[in-house]
């Protein structure tokens, strides 16, 4: 949802195309927005998106209160959410869901490497 930069889009482009490749009749079409870090700017956009432009998953999110927000829209609307940004535990702890997929650190683990 959050430009995290160039390297970032170039990663998720070559993703998408790749995954065109592999399945040639998957439609795949890239969108961003930032979320400012605002809990709300995030979920609306994912609101507006899930509801108006057909988005059937959202990835990255690199903000954990934010990342909380649009899982649990995600949940509502039946829809998948990918965090690769959001660091909270509470994503794959408290609040995990089916409809999210959480495939980097999170908090819980960067507090038990470090000690």
């Amino acid at each position: 949802m959050r430009w995290s930069g160039p390297t970032t889009l170039a990663c998720v482009t070559q993703a998408a195309t790749e995954a065109r490749q592999m399945f040639p009749n998957l439609r795949v079409e890239l969108i961003q927005a930032n979320h400012q870090n605002k809990r709300d700017v995030g979920v609306n956009t994912a609101r507006e998106w899930f509801d108006r432009r057909e988005v059937d998953a959202i990835v990255d999110v690199n903000n954990s209160a934010v990342g909380l927000a649009v899982s649990s829209v995600a949940r509502e609307k039946n829809k998948t959410f990918l965090a690769s940004g959001a660091s909270t535990a509470a994503l794959t702890g408290a609040q995990c869901s089916l409809n999210m997929a959480q495939w980097t650190y999170d908090s819980y683990m960067h507090s038990r490497s470090t000690s």
